[in-house]
């Protein structure tokens, strides 16, 4: 597993994602595969996928959340405004506590 996810193969916001190890993006073709694959989940989806996703969003909004947080520290101690870092870490707070 890649840090704390809990995906098969750990790819939760690993390096890489939706692309070829090499950082190359994917063929056209493994593309609308995939969007395929999508496609027939979200046509069979039932009320336990939607709480599945909603629960998923707020875990990994809260994780976000804290390195954004983190993020926006090292740049104030830097002396930088932490612009976006902070709107990402207001964001991912929405999500973890449900207001958006």
């Amino acid at each position: 597993m890649h840090g704390d996810c809990p995906r098969a193969g750990g790819h939760c916001g690993a390096p890489g994602r939706g692309r070829d190890g090499d950082g190359a993006p994917r063929p056209p073709d493994e593309r609308s595969s995939r969007a395929r694959e999508i496609a027939r989940v979200l046509e069979t989806a039932d009320a336990g996928l939607l709480d599945r996703l909603l629960t998923g969003s707020r875990a990994h909004a809260r994780r976000r959340e804290a390195e954004m947080g983190a993020a926006a520290s090292l740049e104030r101690d830097l002396g930088v405004e932490p612009h976006v870092a902070a709107a990402a870490a207001n964001v991912l707070r929405a999500i973890r506590v449900d207001t958006i």
